[in-house]
């Protein structure tokens, strides 16, 4: 297992360096902006780079020759899993440092509404991934790729929606409610999504 999360961590660093690299020019912007999306959009990106290494791993039949080694299917769909927790708990860490700064030069930080918004981030970063997993697992990276494309825009127009929301998160005791409510719902659908997706896999021919 442990073998297989330092596979995919190289993987990463390789392949979606462009990802990488538009996840740190957007927190850059969001320093200087308070415009929710440039907070947002790397959280989003953030949860669809182990799905690009998937769709490689597919075109280069790793799918068939992890076959031959001693993991489980269900192995090989918990690391996607845990490392989809762990791009997002980092992204969701540097986004945090950089709202807290982006609130306090303003002038206007308040806790709850500050953690109300980290709470939202973090539910879109994992609402994303656990809707398009089972789909891939099921049909595979190609076929899901319609999906995959639906999703992100949903997720999109979700992030750009937060602004609005950031303004009434402001206003009461709903806040605590509200993102605690869709961090819930989003943490129970992640691990809902994680069982359906070994399923899934299990009983696929490759």
């Amino acid at each position: 297992m442990k073998g297989l999360i330092v596979k995919d961590v190289y993987l990463v660093t390789k392949l979606c360096r462009s990802v990488l690299l538009i996840d740190i020019v957007f927190i850059i912007v969001a320093i200087f902006s308070d415009n929710p999306f440039f907070v947002g959009f790397p959280c989003i990106l953030s949860g669809t780079m182990p799905m690009a290494l998937i769709s490689y791993e597919e075109k280069e039949r790793w799918d068939k020759y992890a076959g031959t080694l001693p993991y489980t299917r269900a192995q090989l769909v918990s690391v996607k899993y845990l490392l989809t927790l762990l791009s997002c708990l980092v992204i969701i860490i540097l986004v945090a440092l950089t709202k807290a700064c982006q609130m306090a030069s303003a002038g206007g930080f308040a806790l709850s509404e500050y953690l109300a918004v980290m709470c939202l981030l973090l539910s879109v970063s994992l609402i994303m991934p656990a809707v398009l997993f089972p789909f891939i697992y099921r049909f595979g990276a190609e076929k899901g790729r319609l999906i995959y494309y639906a999703v992100f825009g949903v997720g999109w127009v979700a992030v750009v929606g937060l602004d609005k929301t950031d303004m009434q998160l402001g206003a009461g005791l709903s806040a605590p409610l509200i993102s605690g409510g869709a961090l819930l719902f989003a943490a129970v659908l992640y691990a809902l999504s994680w069982l359906l997706s070994i399923r899934f896999y299990r009983k696929r021919e490759l």
